[in-house]
C-alpha cells in the first residue's frame, strides 16, 4: 500500500499560489494620465512662474482635478512632438512631428548653403507658402518640394554634386563660341539652324542652358563648315573628353 506524499512547499510558493487564485489578485497599475502643473514644470526645466504661463497659453489640455490644475499628459506629449522651443531636461528631441512635415529657416539655409537672411528673401521673393508655430516661421515639406522642383538656380549640396557632373559633360554657349573661335551670337544662330539643331542636346544647369559635349562632338563630325579653332585653350579638354566616350 503506497503512501500519500505530501510535496513539500515554501512560504514563498504559498503566497504565490494564493496570489494566483485569489479572488483580489493584485491588478497591474493603470496608466498615468495626467500629472501636476510641477512635474510638467521639473519636465521642462521651467520656473513657477513660467510654468503657469505655459499652462494659461492652452496649448495642451489641463484640468482642476481635487481642487488641482493638472496637465493631460497625451496633449502635452502632442504639444511637445510639434514645437521646438522647449526642450525636456531628459534630452529627449521635441518637435519630431513638426520636423517631419516642415522645415524650419535654419534647415533650408543649410539645405541651400545660403545664409539664414538670404532665406527669409527668398520666401518672400518666390512667394513660398510658410505657417507659423510658436512665434517660429515654418516652411512646409510639400511646399517647398514644388518649389524647388520648379526652378534651378538653388541647389541642394548633394545636387550641386549631381550638377558638377552633368556640368563636366557640358558646355556653355560662351564655351562653345571660344571653342570654334567665333561670336556668341553665331552660336545662337547655329543652334537656332535645322541644318545644325538636331545635332545638340541641351539640359539647364543653375538656370543656364548648356550643351553636351557628346553631342557638340556630333555637330563638329556631322559637318564642314564650322571646326575647332587650334588657338583655344579647350580643344584639349575636348579631345580628352572625346577619349573618354571611345570617339562617338
Amino acid at each position: 500500500m503506497k503512501e500519500n506524499v505530501i510535496e513539500e512547499k515554501t512560504i514563498e510558493d504559498v503566497l504565490f499560489d494564493i496570489e494566483e487564485h485569489s479572488q483580489y489578485k493584485r491588478l497591474p497599475p493603470k496608466e498615468k494620465t495626467w500629472m501636476t502643473v510641477p512635474e510638467m514644470g521639473n519636465l521642462l526645466g521651467l520656473k513657477k512662474t513660467d510654468r503657469y504661463w505655459l499652462v494659461h497659453k492652452n496649448f495642451f489640455e489641463c484640468k482642476e482635478i481635487a481642487g488641482q490644475m493638472r496637465v493631460n499628459i497625451e496633449s502635452f506629449e502632442n504639444w511637445y512632438a510639434n514645437q521646438v522651443k522647449y526642450r525636456k531636461v531628459t534630452g529627449e528631441e521635441p518637435g519630431k512631428i513638426l520636423k517631419k512635415w516642415s522645415y524650419s529657416v535654419t534647415d533650408i539655409s543649410e539645405l541651400l548653403d545660403i545664409t539664414t537672411s538670404s532665406v527669409y528673401e527668398l520666401i518672400k521673393r518666390e512667394g513660398i507658402r510658410t505657417v507659423t508655430v510658436d512665434y517660429w516661421i515654418r516652411i512646409p515639406k510639400k511646399d517647398f518640394k514644388k518649389w524647388y522642383e520648379g526652378q534651378s538656380k538653388y541647389r541642394t549640396r548633394e545636387d550641386k554634386k549631381k550638377d558638377q557632373e552633368l556640368e563636366n559633360a557640358t558646355i556653355t554657349m560662351p564655351e562653345m563660341a571660344r571653342l570654334l573661335g567665333i561670336e556668341r551670337q553665331q552660336v545662337y544662330n547655329i543652334l537656332n539652324q535645322s541644318k545644325y539643331s538636331h545635332f545638340f542636346e541641351s539640359i539647364v544647369i543653375a538656370e543656364k542652358k548648356r550643351i553636351t559635349k557628346e553631342s557638340f562632338q556630333k555637330f563638329l563630325e556631322g559637318q564642314d563648315y564650322y571646326k575647332l579653332d587650334p588657338s583655344n585653350e579647350y580643344e584639349e579638354l575636348v579631345a580628352e573628353e572625346k577619349a573618354k566616350v571611345g570617339n562617338i
